[in-house]
């Protein structure tokens, strides 16, 4: 993946009432002062090596349950507090948890964009955009085609940034394509 360290981010486990992990986000009341800092100072980073004409940035990580869809959609957040506008792009096929880490119900979003491979919408408390991808069960086959080449260079110039979550890059090779 020709890929460099950008930072380090804690492990941090919160439970919520039903004893379930619980996806912290930076503008919750559950974080403390480690996990929000960690997170801009990876911001920060990103900032400083993104270049102009590079709006999409690609999260991912070895195996599920890594962290990465947190870390995606963290990033995502604190990029848009700044003013940012800002796509985070759920792109894991076979597991999408962005809605879930956002703790959102995809029942409750008014899409402002619908076509026949994604909808778009707006999520007002954290200030960015959601995209989902419609696929039928061939995951591959959606990545490989060139589909989400197509969809990117349409929706990059709409945007300051597109963050896309991608599936584990050692369970599946989705990720690979992704990031070419």
């Amino acid at each position: 993946l020709n890929i460099k360290c950008l930072g380090v981010i804690p492990y941090i486990i919160k439970k919520n009432l039903k004893n379930e992990d619980v996806a912290l986000l930076i503008n919750s009341k559950l974080t403390d002062g480690r996990f929000p800092d960690s997170i801009r100072s990876v911001r920060s980073v990103v900032k400083n090596i993104l270049k102009d004409d590079k709006k999409v940035i690609a999260v991912t990580s070895t195996i599920a349950g890594e962290g990465k869809t947190t870390v995606c959609a963290n990033i995502a957040i604190s990029f848009a507090a700044m003013g940012k506008k800002v796509l985070l792009v759920d792109c894991d096929l076979k597991n999408p948890s962005v809605l879930k880490t956002l703790r959102v119900n995809e029942d409750e979003l008014q899409y402002s964009t619908v076509t026949d491979k994604y909808k778009i919408a707006y999520l007002e408390k954290h200030k960015i955009h959601i995209m989902t991808l419609i696929s039928d069960n061939n995951t591959n086959e959606f990545v490989n085609s060139g589909n989400l080449s197509d969809i990117f260079s349409f929706v990059k110039a709409d945007y300051d940034l597109v963050f896309v979550d991608t599936p584990p890059c050692s369970v599946v090779s989705d990720a690979m394509f992704i990031a070419q």
